[in-house]
């Protein structure tokens, strides 16, 4: 599982560094992780947004081989060298390269929209209207502050439980918005 939550909050660090360094005059790294921070935006932008939802979603990574799609999944994602890839050889299908692919796990936890704190939407675009929409439809929002997830499973990072820093988070971003 890669988390949106880990992912933006990787997006927000690389950012953060990008400005510290630059603001100590170490203008190679400002522009390195300035680089890595646009990369991972447009790899959470690209591979874990839901305009349905609208939230970012959790991602499950899928072991596929290239021309070989015994499941019915086509994968659309790293390939050849990148991350993820491991060449050829291993285990499933039959030839083809290894390649990794993604699918969205579609379910509601209030981390769905930590992107939107990190900066993955600009304040007053469509994507963060889009967003906030989102998660006034989601079924989170409750009289006494947000859930961490529609399930009630009994763990404390479920319903009926909420998280104060997630509280915190879905405050300061709506009131960005």
């Amino acid at each position: 599982v890669v988390p949106a939550d880990l992912c933006a909050l990787l997006l927000k660090t690389a950012t953060h560094i990008a400005d510290f360094a630059r603001a100590c005059g170490d203008e190679c790294v400002a522009q390195r992780f300035e680089a890595e921070a646009t990369r991972l935006h447009a790899a959470i932008d690209d591979l874990m947004w839901c305009e349905e939802d609208g939230c970012w979603h959790d991602l499950l990574l899928l072991h596929t081989r290239r021309g070989a799609d015994e499941d019915g999944f086509a994968p659309g994602t790293a390939s050849g060298g990148g991350a993820g890839s491991s060449g050829s050889g291993g285990s499933g299908g039959t030839g083809g390269e290894q390649v990794w692919g993604v699918q969205q796990i579609r379910r509601t936890y209030a981390s769905n929209w930590v992107p939107l704190w990190c900066g993955c939407a600009a304040p007053g675009s469509q994507r963060a209207a889009g967003a906030v929409a989102g998660l006034a439809r989601s079924g989170l929002l409750q009289a006494a502050g947000v859930l961490t997830s529609l399930y009630e499973t009994g763990e404390q990072w479920d319903a009926p439980n909420a998280w104060a820093p997630l509280q915190h988070m879905l405050v300061e971003v709506r009131l960005q918005t």
